[in-house]
């Protein structure tokens, strides 16, 4: 278990708990329930500030994913993707400046402002909360079948590596008449070098 498999999870429970607080802080702050009102968007700033934390340790750790997607999904796909990272990054300061606002109690200049970053900050929660929809339940990443291959063939023949390590045969002669290299055509989403059992 890695910051890779564990974190996307994380940052879409994230993305929904704050989708939740913004849509309640909007209801209440239509209904003229300021006090409350207020505290719910210190409770969405929250769980936005730790999501922008977990976000950018995953992005720092995990490895570069490719959509699996074909056809029509993949347009769709990355006009999503690019219109949230677009919006996220102007959500930003959008929401620092709304926040101060209305804490410094200027609350006709919060107001102007707080109208369009509602709509920006509610489009990029959901979209993420979309986006891993996508990637984690109708695409979810599977291993790569020469990854499995090489790792169960790796397991076996370092135990019998070791078997012959115990016999006293030297392991570097053992590898000699274990493998021959030999290169190969990769499919798609293979990487590495295939070795192959010499006859």
């Amino acid at each position: 278990m890695t910051t890779a498999t564990v974190l996307p999870h994380v940052n879409a429970a994230l993305n929904a708990l704050s989708t939740i607080l913004l849509i309640i802080g909007f209801m209440l702050i239509r209904a003229g329930r300021r006090d409350v009102h207020r505290k719910v968007m210190i409770a969405a700033l929250s769980v936005s500030a730790v999501f922008l934390v977990s976000y950018l340790t995953y992005h720092f750790t995990a490895p570069i994913f490719v959509f699996p997607g074909t056809g029509w999904t993949v347009p769709v796909y990355y006009v999503l993707l690019i219109s949230h990272v677009i919006l996220a990054t102007l959500a930003t300061p959008m929401v620092a400046v709304t926040a101060y606002r209305a804490l410094k109690g200027t609350f006709d200049t919060h107001k102007a402002i707080a109208r369009w970053t509602i709509g920006v900050w509610l489009y990029v929660t959901v979209t993420g909360v979309m986006i891993y929809v996508i990637l984690y339940h109708v695409y979810p990443p599977k291993e790569p079948a020469i990854s499995q291959h090489l790792s169960s063939r790796t397991s076996r023949d370092f135990a019998v590596g070791e078997g012959a390590a115990r016999s006293g045969i030297h392991s570097s002669s053992w590898l000699a008449a274990r493998w021959t290299p030999a290169s190969a055509s990769l499919g798609r989403g293979d990487i590495g070098v295939v070795a192959t059992k010499s006859a």
